[in-house]
């Protein structure tokens, strides 16, 4: 009985991927000035567990569907509790079932579960901005984090934080992805898609969006605006 019944050992793969990644895991998938404390990886064996997960995204998936539902940027009816989060991680592990190991589920890649439950303009704002020619396709991407962590207090959008939900693999290039995140969202805020407050983006709704439009039209003299 004690054979079969052992615990495994974590998938020899999976392992040697862990094996000296702790400290840049901890890193790479950390998290500035957040509200509370989400977990990390703590031995090769969660690490197995979790893969091709981060540890972070089990509490923050559910608090994504609470978040939205309690908004009301969801159209049509979003089921409740267990059922949509896996749903969410389904979907998000087949979209790189073909994918070597060392790679990671990027949060952008929750968005097609949330995707068919939400608000027509909600959807629209989205899609639009993928047939925008002034826009790149990681431009999207951006917009998708930005959307799902709208109305999460407890994670503010900077770029460090969203620099930690787009980590795609183990050995990710930050300062590569920094120049790439940050340059989306000067693109991003050049439509009006989103709003920059300090070092903090959000996601424009409808209204909000109309209010950004309306607002570049007003004509400032020169020189007015820096002396305000």
């Amino acid at each position: 009985k004690r054979l079969l019944y052992k615990k495994p050992d974590a998938a020899t793969p999976l392992a040697e991927a862990y094996e000296g990644k702790h400290d840049i895991l901890k890193n790479q998938l950390s998290f500035v000035n957040a509200g509370m404390s989400f977990k990390t990886y703590a031995d090769a064996d969660d690490f197995a567990a979790c893969y091709p997960f981060a540890a972070y995204q089990f509490s923050l998936v559910q608090k994504v569907f609470e978040s939205i539902r309690k908004a009301g940027a969801t159209g049509l009816h979003l089921a409740q509790g267990e059922r949509s989060t896996l749903d969410a991680f389904q979907s998000a592990a087949k979209q790189i079932a073909a994918e070597e190991v060392g790679v990671l589920v990027p949060f952008y890649r929750i968005y097609p579960a949330v995707e068919g439950f939400l608000d027509t303009a909600v959807k629209r704002t989205i899609d639009q901005a993928s047939d925008n020619h002034a826009l790149e396709p990681f431009d999207t991407t951006v917009l998708k984090v930005l959307f799902l962590i709208r109305y999460i207090d407890e994670v503010p959008g900077s770029v460090d934080n969203l620099l930690t939900l787009c980590v795609d693999e183990i050995d990710t290039d930050k300062l590569a992805l920094r120049k790439t995140i940050e340059a989306a969202l000067a693109r991003l805020e050049g439509e009006t898609l989103i709003a920059r407050n300090g070092d903090l983006y959000f996601f424009l709704t409808n209204e909000e969006r109309d209010i950004g439009r309306e607002i570049k039209k007003v004509p400032v003299p020169s020189g007015a605006e820096a002396r305000e």
